[in-house]
Parts: structure tokens; C-alpha cells; sequence
């Protein structure tokens, strides 16, 4: 029984093994391999390569042939081997076609017609010149050649012979079979140079590799041909005292000239004194630490408009800038809100749309920021009538229109010498400009020196341009001191609770600044100062609710969904769609080695 099972398996393995070879095997044979490495007094070689190869049978273009030129050498650099084709032919030097090319660390050469096939029996005649291969020792120099390579195919039979000048070549050896195999192959020295030869067949995967040790001063001195190994991420940052004291530098460099780039040219100018008071011309850097006097203003100063403040504050044409202005239209009479039930999906989501009544066409009495957003919504004066819902995915044009003109609007009065947002714009560019020349250059430095830390200052220097880049926009002294008023404004707006007696006569004053406090946010405080007055007969004529009961909580409530309703909608856009040696040599080792192929 157990002799049975032992037959079995020894059947299954064997089985196997031949399935193995099989695939393996490709189907074709090199019946010869033949080298010659003609060592010349300068130490370059002339190769030549005999192959005799039969495909039998099999369709091919030909072979192809890798040597490898290019070997890790130590840390931090590698050893090249010039080679350079001299022809292909076949035994009767006939012209094979040839393309070569470099893959990584192989010189390939492919030789064949990709416009025609062969079969069976074909030979080939490689001739090339080799720099660099051999190396200097104290006592000799030595050619040290893995010559083969590795095939996928057996190599029935494989020789080298190297020649040198007469009486140079003084010890040889030789290794034969996988890489890092020991077994010697035949290694004969003759006056006329060496040969090796491989003692059997190679079998796929095998490889032979010649050693032969010259005599002092035979060739000219072996000079190896070295490059700089690239350099992995460590590697390209060394931290020597050296680079982490300019790395240091340059981030003090980098915080203290963006941080000074700021201070010039992103700092407010302001007037010396109250300019509306003193018509004092002369003005300054605004100082770091300290701020403007602000005093409480009962009324926008200027006339400015809701939009208006809203800019001079953050210095951004924002949609609530925008969401305020068509309050102060509806306000100022251009205009009515009218709040629908709702109905639908809107009620299954509770959701509110609104619809807006045009009462009068644009006129002179609107800015042109104003006009755009009043004739985006009514369509140019095509339409009367639309609802808030209408706007979604169309106005965004509008929209961008009116921030573009509310900028030009503070430009051309004087309050911002440039426009905010192109200055930020440009500043971003300017910011992703250096962080990529850092970038760059850390790698540039890195991977020739290991200095990749000199150049990270920069980069660090394009991100903090890039933060800095929101607050580059400055004020001009006049747009400064309307914005300290506008601060003044804002504080009355904040405070209102204070004064609410003496708004007990005044309810017009609630709609008349109302599109003011959305643009500051607080309209809930704002309409908290007058909870106990009746603004139904204030806002009757631009707003109409859906409820029965009306108070100063219950609108501002309304509002704040009005105009959260309106930012969305106008903000809205259509959605897009989107349907890589001598001494403990062997095989494989030294020079040399890549192989080959068929194709």
C-alpha cells in the first residue's frame, strides 16, 4: 500500500515537472553561442558574438540581445559600460536589421524585419565596441564579464575567447549555471590569450561569466566610467550642519520677506487725522497694533448702500452683498416679496419659494451693480414677474456680473486703488509660481548634492504667500475712513437694542436699514430692538408673508429664510456630467550579463 502511494506521487511530481518545462520551454534552441573579446591596449574591447540559432519551425523576426550598461556601484553612484553597435550580420555578412534602444539599465539591440518571419536555422553576427569594462587592482587589472547572459532557451554550447597584447593575459577562471553559482566551467590560458568554455549545455536561466587577470601596465590604466546614482528621499535630504543652517536661513527668509511683502504692499493707508472733519490730506501707513476711532453713525455715511458696506468690511463682492442688494431694492420700491405656501415637494421638504413682482423699470437712481442684479432677476425687463425657485442654475451669471461691477464700483470711488479680487488672484499665482520654483529646485539640489533642505525655504515661502494672498487687497486712506465710518453704522446697527425707545415713533427706520443688518448678519438683533412696535404697515408695501400673525420676531425670521433662500437660488449652477573574480567570483557576477530573446 505504501509502495503504491509512493508511486503515485513520484508520478504526480514528475507530471508536474514536465508541465513546468514545458511552459517554460519557448521551442526554440541556440545551438552555439561564440564570443570574442579582443582587449585593446587602450582597454576598450571589440566584442564580436557568433549565435547560431534554430527556431524550429516557429515564426520569428529575430532576436534580441541585452547587455547590461548600467551597475549599481555604491552608495551614491552607479558604473556605466559604453557600448556602441558596430553591425549585425549573418555567417555570410549579410546585413541584419537592427534597432537599439536602452530599457532602464539594458542596451538591447533587436535584430530582425518586423515586416518579415523566419523559421528554422538562422545565424547572427553582433559586433560591438565595450568601454569601461575592466577594472584596476594594485597587483593586475581584470576583465570580470558575465558573457552570456541569461536565455529562456537552452544553450547547447557556449565559448569565449578573450585576446590582450601579447603575454598580458597571466590567470584566468571561469563560472557557469544560475546566478550565484560556483561551478567552474573550463578556463585554458594560451599564448594567444584564453578560453573558456561551458563543460555542458545551459540550461534556461544559466549564464557564463570570464575572469582575466592582466599584467600591471599591459593596457592603459582602467578608468571607470561613473555616474551619479539618483538619489532616493533621504538621500535627498542630508542633514548636514551645513544645509540645516541655510535651511534655517531660509525659512527665516521666507516668514520675514512675505511677512514684509504684506506690511508694504498689503497694509490700509489711512489719513492723519479725521478727514471729514479736518480735510486733512495727509496720510500713512496704517499702523500694526492699533485702530481707528471709531464713533456710532445713526445713518450709512455717504449714502452708502448695502452692498457697499458689505465690501468695504471683508473686502470681498460676496452673494450676501448681493442677497442685501435685492432687499434694498424691494425696499427702495423697485420691487415686492411675496412668500407662497408651499406646495408639493417644497411642502413635503418644507421648504418656501418666493416670488418676486417688478413695480418699476431700472433707473438712473441704481448703481450698475444694482441694475445687473435688478434685470438679471426680471430678466432685462422681459418679465414682471418670477420666482425665487427660477433663479436656480440661472442666475449665477448675474451673479458674477454684479460682483465684478460692485468691485469696479470701490475702485472708481476711490476706496481700493486695484481690485480686491484680481489682486488676490494674482497673488495666488504668484504664490504657486515660487512653491513650484521650490519644488523644483529642492529636487534640483536634492538629487546633485543631497540639498533638498536649502530649497524647501521656498516652497514654505509660496504656501505662505499663497495664505497671505487674502489679505494683499488694501484700502486706499479714503476707503479706509469709510470704512471706519461704516464701522461707526455697524455699531448702531449691533447697539440697537439700546436705543429701542426711541424707535417707538420711527418703524420706517427698521425696513429702511434692514437690507444693512443682512449684510452684517445680525438681523435678528436688529429686529429684536423693535419687538414691540407694529411693522406690519412699515414693510406692507415690499413684503407679504404667508401667516396671519406679524411681528418683529416672526419676520426676521422670514427674512433670514428669504435670504438664505435667495443666496442659494442665485448662487446656484447647472451640475456637470462625466460619463506604469578571482576570489569568490560566480556566475552571474562582474560585468556584463542581460541575455535575450526572440520576437
Amino acid at each position: 500500500m505504501r509502495r503504491s502511494f509512493l508511486s503515485v506521487a513520484a508520478l504526480v511530481i514528475l507530471v508536474l515537472l514536465a508541465g513546468a518545462l514545458a511552459e517554460a520551454d519557448e521551442g526554440w534552441v541556440i545551438e552555439r553561442l561564440d564570443f570574442r573579446l579582443a582587449i585593446q591596449s587602450s582597454g576598450s574591447i571589440e566584442a564580436t558574438e557568433a549565435l547560431d540559432v534554430d527556431f524550429r519551425g516557429l515564426a520569428r523576426h529575430g532576436i534580441f540581445r541585452d547587455i547590461v550598461s548600467l551597475l549599481a556601484y555604491d552608495g551614491t553612484t552607479n558604473r556605466r559600460y559604453d557600448i556602441n553597435l558596430t553591425g549585425v550580420t549573418d555567417a555570410n555578412q549579410r546585413r541584419h536589421q537592427v534597432q537599439t534602444m536602452t530599457e532602464g539599465s539594458i542596451t538591447r539591440f533587436r535584430i530582425g524585419d518586423p515586416d518579415r518571419t523566419i523559421s528554422g536555422k538562422e545565424t547572427y553576427r553582433i559586433a560591438y565596441r565595450l568601454d569601461g569594462a575592466l577594472n584596476a587592482f594594485a597587483d593586475h587589472d581584470e576583465l570580470y564579464w558575465n558573457a552570456t547572459g541569461t536565455w529562456p532557451v537552452r544553450v547547447e554550447r557556449a565559448v569565449v575567447r578573450v585576446t590582450a597584447p601579447a603575454g598580458a593575459i597571466e590567470r584566468v577562471d571561469c563560472f557557469q549555471g544560475r546566478p550565484g553559482s560556483n561551478e567552474h566551467c573550463q578556463a585554458q590560458l594560451t599564448p594567444d590569450g584564453a578560453t573558456f568554455t561551458a563543460t555542458r549545455s545551459l540550461a534556461e536561466g544559466e549564464q557564463l561569466t570570464v575572469v582575466a587577470g592582466l599584467r600591471k601596465g599591459a593596457v592603459a590604466q582602467p578608468v571607470l566610467l561613473l555616474i551619479a546614482r539618483p538619489r532616493g528621499i533621504f538621500q535627498v535630504f542630508e542633514r548636514t550642519p551645513v544645509f540645516i543652517g541655510l535651511s534655517l536661513a531660509g525659512f527665516a527668509a521666507a516668514f520675514g520677506g512675505v511677512g514684509l511683502l504684506w506690511w508694504m504692499l498689503g497694509r490700509d493707508r489711512r489719513y492723519t487725522s479725521i478727514h471729514y472733519l479736518s480735510q486733512n490730506p495727509q496720510e500713512q501707513r496704517a499702523p500694526l497694533f492699533r485702530s481707528d476711532p471709531v464713533v456710532v453713525e445713526f445713518e450709512p455715511p455717504e449714502s452708502m448702500r448695502p452692498g457697499q458696506m458689505g465690501l468695504l468690511f471683508d473686502e470681498h463682492a460676496d452673494t450676501l452683498d448681493v442677497t442685501a442688494t435685492i432687499v434694498d431694492l424691494a425696499v427702495r420700491g423697485y420691487l415686492t416679496i411675496t412668500e407662497l405656501p408651499p406646495t408639493g415637494l417644497l411642502a413635503w421638504f418644507g421648504k418656501t419659494d418666493y416670488q418676486l413682482d417688478r413695480l418699476k423699470s431700472a433707473d438712473a437712481g441704481l448703481l450698475e451693480y444694482e441694475r445687473i442684479v435688478f434685470d438679471g432677476l426680471f430678466d432685462s425687463g422681459s418679465a414682471s414677474r418670477r420666482k425665487l425657485s427660477d433663479l436656480r442654475e440661472s442666475f449665477y451669471t448675474d451673479l458674477a456680473k454684479a460682483k465684478k461691477a460692485l468691485y469696479a464700483d470701490a475702485v472708481e470711488r476711490g476706496w481700493f486703488p486695484r481690485n480686491p479680487n484680481a489682486v488676490r488672484t494674482a497673488w495666488r499665482f504668484v504664490a504657486a509660481a515660487v512653491a513650484l520654483a521650490g519644488v523644483g529646485l529642492t529636487i534640483y539640489l536634492g538629487g546633485r548634492w543631497g540639498a533638498g533642505l536649502v530649497g524647501l525655504p521656498v516652497v514654505v515661502a509660496g504656501m505662505l504667500l499663497s495664505v497671505v494672498s487674502g489679505a494683499m487687497p488694501r484700502r486706499t486712506a479714503k476707503g479706509r475712513e469709510a470704512r471706519r465710518r461704516a464701522l461707526g453704522f455697524a455699531r448702531y446697527i449691533r447697539t440697537a437694542e439700546q436705543h429701542q425707545q426711541a424707535f417707538a415713533e420711527r418703524a420706517n427706520i427698521f425696513t429702511s436699514y434692514l437690507p444693512y443688518a443682512i449684510a452684517m448678519k445680525c438681523v435678528e438683533r436688529w429686529a429684536r430692538a423693535f419687538k414691540d412696535i407694529d411693522l406690519g404697515p412699515a414693510t406692507a408695501g415690499w413684503y407679504a408673508g404667508s401667516g396671519s400673525h406679524f411681528d418683529a420676531g416672526s419676520f426676521s425670521s422670514n427674512i433670514t429664510s428669504f435670504s438664505s433662500s435667495v443666496s442659494s437660488a442665485i448662487a446656484s449652477t447647472p451640475g456637470g456630467s462625466g460619463d506604469s573574480g578571482f576570489s569568490g567570483g560566480s556566475s552571474g557576477a562582474g560585468g556584463g550579463g542581460g541575455g535575450g530573446g526572440s520576437w
